[in-house]
């Protein structure tokens, strides 16, 4: 076991423990044990879990990011103050500004890149343990190895969870059911750019530069995921697909308050 793994493996146990807890539960309800549903709703179970969890998180990023957009106009103005002094006073003078700015404005640089930080452990460990069903591989908590293959064999709409599109090897269910995917990743998760970057925003903010980057990235981020898409299993789609479209639910619910407030 590298030191990857290691990190890893307390995730995986989780994540093991959700997947055949919510598995458990469907089965026991009358779903069927090796449907790739029963799986598919598993994993819905995961996303909520880890999703409802990072709601503070979320929120707090996007207030962060349209409030860095806010300011930019203010930045700007800090910036051309102290334009071409280049002594330490002078810098050090200009930092605490700027930082005295984020600090009124509850906002941050660096907040922006939590959610993605904290998600992307969760995003490996998952794909781990479907990598661990797929050689038929006990898991390292409550995943037996029945479990596993089960989660690795069972399908949707013809394609198993563990299919990858890239080793497709013209399976017309696995390109199928992978392309569909990959075009709900890229629509959701443009979706969800879209609203961070566009809504509840003034006019001031839409003419700064970080919004014109922001606005370019909300091209840039589907497309490096439907490059990516390519290499990643069905079932770890499924789980990208989920999260993104819990984003979007409550990124909307969130402007409808702030519009009826």
């Amino acid at each position: 076991m590298n030191f990857f793994d290691i990190i890893l493996w307390p995730l995986r146990w989780v994540i093991e423990l959700v997947l055949v807890a919510g598995h458990t539960a469907v089965t026991t309800i009358g779903m069927p044990f090796n449907s790739g549903w029963s799986w598919v709703l598993a994993i819905l179970l995961l996303v909520l879990i880890v999703r409802s969890a990072m709601i503070p998180l979320m929120l707090r990023q996007i207030k962060s990011m349209r409030g860095m957009m806010e300011m930019q106009p203010e930045m700007q103005r800090i910036r051309d103050k102290y334009k071409g002094k280049r002594d330490q006073f002078s810098q050090q003078a200009m930092q605490q500004e700027m930082m005295a700015l984020y600090k009124r404005n509850g906002s941050s640089p660096l907040s922006g890149c939590w959610p993605m930080l904290v998600q992307m452990p969760i995003f490996f460990a998952l794909f781990q343990v479907l990598q661990a069903a797929n050689r038929n591989e006990a898991g390292v908590g409550l995943m037996s190895r029945d479990l596993a293959t089960s989660f690795s064999d069972s399908t949707i709409f013809g394609a198993k969870m563990s299919s990858v599109l890239a080793n497709a090897n013209g399976n017309v269910n696995i390109i199928v059911v992978a392309v569909a995917l990959i075009a709900l990743m890229l629509v959701t998760q443009f979706f969800t750019q879209f609203q961070i970057t566009a809504q509840n925003v003034s006019q001031a903010a839409k003419e700064s530069p970080m919004y014109r980057q922001q606005r370019m990235m909300m091209y840039l981020l589907p497309l490096v995921f439907a490059i990516s898409g390519v290499m990643f299993p069905i079932g770890l789609m499924v789980y990208w697909f989920l999260t993104n479209l819990w984003t979007t639910c409550l990124l909307y619910t969130s402007d409808a308050a702030d519009d009826m407030q």
